[in-house]
């Protein structure tokens, strides 16, 4: 082979090897705290979700596309519920199961929106009751200008889609315990 062509297949080698798909990673999906999210400490919510199970995630396959895996996401959401001061130390009063139900993610484009759709059921451990059972749906869009290979992107808005939806997700439990009262979440 001549000096070119070994260039070349190196050159190509290396273009392959970056344009592998990777996982979306657990610390890009955390939502930051805000003032829809934070809670008191004599909330019902306060230290007392325990996370039962995460499900519906698959794992990336990198000569394929970027996508978020069940460990991934439950570490992400583990560290967003310690955040926000609702992770138990131990047995919660209750339990969290997660369920993506879908990532809708695009083919090819410049700009790549990634939809989340993940189900939140919380369940008070002494009673079984579900105090919370919605599907949060959530698109993000990462473009052109935020990474310049596809796979990337995908990743990219893999990561921003399910911070998004679990920063809606926190929100939205924050809501209904507050309007709830203590009667629906004692």
């Amino acid at each position: 082979m001549k000096y070119f062509e070994k260039a070349a297949v190196c050159a190509a080698m290396i273009v392959l090897l970056a344009a592998c798909a990777s996982p979306a990673r657990m610390n890009a999906m955390i939502p930051e705290r805000s003032e829809a999210t934070l809670i008191s400490e004599t909330s019902p919510l306060a230290k007392a979700v325990e996370i039962s199970t995460v499900s519906g995630g698959e794992e990336t396959n990198p000569m394929w596309t970027s996508e978020v895996g069940n460990p991934e996401f439950k570490e992400a959401l583990k560290n967003a519920l310690a955040n926000h001061a609702m992770l138990s130390e131990g047995a919660g009063r209750y339990k969290l199961a997660a369920t993506m139900t879908s990532i809708d993610q695009p083919i090819f484009g410049a700009s790549f929106t990634v939809t989340a759709s993940v189900r939140y059921k919380l369940i008070e451990v002494n009673t079984g009751t579900s105090v919370f059972d919605q599907t949060i749906t959530e698109p993000y869009t990462a473009s052109f200008s935020d990474a310049f290979l596809a796979v990337e992107r995908l990743r990219l808005a893999n990561e921003g889609a399910m911070r998004v939806n679990i920063g809606t997700f926190l929100k939205t439990l924050v809501t209904q315990s507050k309007s709830f009262g203590k009667a629906a979440l004692d």
